[in-house]
């Protein structure tokens, strides 16, 4: 209704203001009767006999182009520009005058901006007003970003008053979003702010009246009112004075004030000079006074009174961080042990965990700074509750926001230390989030038992004394990644029921009988991911054992294994029961004065290998130690496919000595040779192989 309302306003005032012009004008008389020469002939000799006259001023040239230069701010712009302008009238003989009206600007920043406008301007025989309509393109660029607009506009210029109204419309893109971004933490929350350019729609109307003039200068004014309108609200309604003098016909100023309820108050300063050339106007209109043919011949080679600039504003909005499980505002509760004693706020932090335990909720964050780095006010473990999240601040996060998903960088260098002297640092419940800490621990770093959906991301693992991480009867989506387990033992993680595990970016350096035990069982399905892992350091080396009667598919790919000295293998995986195993494995290193990899298929199991392009270096001299091992037993059944692949030292061993196991092994001729021929290394065969042809679809 508002909109409505301004319309029906603007379009009432604009007929009233013609009206009134149209009248005035009819009703003038010539000012300077002597200077008029009686008719005699034809029209044309009459007009010659006026300009000829030493006592009318020259009417101005057809084309003009101009500098000028504007300070400072403006309406939907904050800086000065300086501008070339060009102004053209074609066919200036008759009484309907064409136009050009061409402007390039520079903003003091360097962002250009630009006007092109086409225009009709008439003088009727019998009025003393020029009636004119003119469209104009505008392009502006921003800081961050650029806009286009299309401009109407109607005018009517008489010798004393003035008339303009100008409809402004942005096309393309009028809501530009150039940044989007993690704003700060206020209270328990994460804020995001989305930042904006927005390009405004509207009108402005104005009257200008022409104060004084002579032969070489005037003065004027003009008031005018105006609005613009954007998305979320965005609102300009406001008017302007301003007052113009030509001091010669090169030289003007012009000085503006303006207020409105967006950009509020604004003064202006504008100073041009002009370079006028071409042919003078000349008017057909006989009736008309010197000093009317010069202010109306003025009229029609002035440029356009418009809003040159396109009107923008930034604008931005706030939303805030959303946990990406469930889509909920995220609650966080804050600890800083260097903070005085607080209320778990962003701006007042507990200052040790165990308060923060005690006030989180479920499905809260709770988000531990730096602090001084040690473990002060943070030594006694944590128990999380269902869905909580426990965040250190040298690691960022995402977010959900009304935006998409953001992060929160990082928010200090020191990583926050926990400790726990007489057991497990973190235990864990369902759906927990641990990540960014370095942890000392009497037993396991994380310790979680039947629970499901686990995340354990960049914690710095050591001095525990049995497993770093230490999961037994978990379930659903388990994530492990680029953590340093540095403890006895890496990870043990069992479970019997379905589950995705994924093993990403870790490196396993420990000390006692493992880097790595997982236990894959029940009658679910398992899917099982290691990827760019690095495990060394251990006496056994590293166990995937799948049984019962799971189905299980494991993808090994870009790791690296190594033992210390001994006899286990870097790799064990044992496929056993009744269970189904696929494995792909590909581009790992398995190397290390131990066995590197071995696979074994037994009691009733059937297992799919897939290798390729792995590398086995054994640097020890056992003579029965192999760099690959692939074995069956039982009623077991595998099948293997091998290519690619490089072993030294004895290469390769196939071994089935089992006679009710089925062991087959892909070749190029379906003898041990071709399957020799696609790979690097000798091979060592035992028992009974059955050839199928390669390749084939595992």
């Amino acid at each position: 209704m508002q909109n409505l309302f301004s319309i029906r306003t603007f379009g009432l005032t604009s007929v009233s203001l013609a009206w009134g012009l149209l009248a005035h004008a009819e009703t003038a008389q010539p000012s300077n009767k002597a200077t008029l020469a009686p008719y005699r002939g034809n029209k044309d000799s009459t007009a010659q006999t006026v300009s000829q006259d030493p006592n009318c001023p020259k009417t101005d040239p057809s084309f003009r182009f101009r500098l000028k230069h504007r300070e400072a701010n403006g309406i939907g712009y904050n800086q000065g520009y300086s501008s070339l302008d060009g102004f053209f009238v074609f066919g200036a003989t008759e009484s309907w005058f064409p136009f050009l009206d061409f402007r390039a600007h520079l903003f003091n920043n360097g962002k250009p901006a630009a006007n092109l406008g086409f225009g009709l301007r008439y003088l009727p025989d019998h009025l003393h007003a020029v009636f004119g309509i003119n469209g104009f393109l505008d392009i502006k660029a921003t800081s961050h970003s650029s806009f286009e607009q299309v401009g109407a506009g109607i005018e009517i210029l008489g010798t004393k008053w003035q008339m303009q109204a100008n409809g402004y419309f942005p096309m393309f893109s009028h809501n530009h979003l150039y940044q989007v971004g993690f704003y700060t933490f206020q209270g328990n929350h994460a804020l995001f702010r989305a930042k904006r350019e927005l390009a405004f729609k509207g009108y402005d109307l104005s009257c200008k009246r022409l104060l004084w003039s002579s032969r070489l200068c005037d003065l004027s004014a003009t008031l005018g009112g105006y609005q613009f309108f954007a998305d979320y609200e965005q609102r300009a309604s406001g008017g302007l004075f301003k007052m113009q003098t030509n001091l010669t016909p090169y030289l003007s100023f012009e000085g503006q004030a303006s207020y409105d309820s967006l950009f509020k108050g604004i003064l202006q300063i504008q100073m041009s000079l002009s370079i006028p050339f071409g042919k003078r106007i000349s008017l057909k209109n006989t009736k008309l006074s010197c000093v009317q043919r010069s202010r109306l011949a003025h009229n029609i080679s002035e440029e356009v009174d418009r809003f040159e600039m396109i009107v923008t504003n930034p604008y931005h909005t706030d939303s805030v961080g959303k946990d990406p499980r469930t889509n909920n505002p995220l609650h966080i509760v804050f600890v800083n042990n260097t903070a005085s004693s607080g209320s778990g706020t962003a701006e007042h932090p507990f200052n040790t965990l165990q308060e923060a335990q005690d006030h989180a909720s479920t499905w809260d964050m709770i988000y531990v700074y730096g602090g001084d780095g040690s473990p002060r006010n943070m030594n006694h473990g944590i128990t999380l509750q269902e869905g909580q999240w426990l965040q250190g601040s040298s690691r960022p996060f995402f977010l959900r926001t009304t935006f998409g998903p953001c992060a929160v960088p990082k928010q200090t260098r020191i990583r926050p230390s926990l400790r726990n002297e007489t057991g497990n640092t973190v235990t864990l419940s369902s759906h927990n989030i641990v990540a960014g800490f370095d942890m000392r621990t009497s037993e396991s770093g994380i310790f979680g038992s039947h629970i499901e959906d686990i995340t354990v991301d960049h914690v710095f693992f050591k001095t525990s004394s049995v497993f770093d991480i230490n999961l037994d009867h978990v379930s659903g989506e388990i994530a492990i990644t680029d953590n340093s387990l540095l403890g006895n033992q890496g990870l043990f993680l069992n479970t019997a029921k379905e589950s995705k595990i994924i093993l990403s970016g870790n490196q396993f350096v420990n000390t006692g009988s493992s880097n790595m035990q997982i236990h894959l069982q029940g009658d679910k399905t398992h899917f099982l991911a290691i990827e760019e892992n690095r495990f060394s350091g251990s006496q056994g080396g590293s166990l995937i054992e799948v049984g019962d009667s799971c189905s299980t598919d494991i993808v090994l790919q870009d790791n690296r294994f190594s033992t210390q000295s001994g006899l286990s293998a870097c790799l064990n995986i044992l496929s056993s029961a009744h269970s189904t195993t696929a494995l792909v494995c590909e581009n790992n290193d398995f190397s290390s004065p131990s066995p590197g990899l071995r696979l074994e298929s037994t009691l009733f199991a059937t297992s799919t290998w897939t290798l390729a392009k792995n590398v086995g270096h054994y640097s020890a001299s056992s003579p029965s130690l192999f760099p690959f091992t692939f074995l069956t037993s039982d009623i077991a059944t595998a099948t293997l496919y091998l290519a690619g692949n490089f072993a030294n030292s004895r290469g390769f061993f196939l071994g089935n000595p089992s006679s009710t196991a089925t062991f087959k092994a892909a070749s190029l001729d379906l003898t041990s040779a071709g399957l020799e021929n696609l790979n690097v290394g000798s091979f060592t065969i035992d028992g009974t192989i059955t050839y199928i042809p390669f390749p084939s679809t595992p």
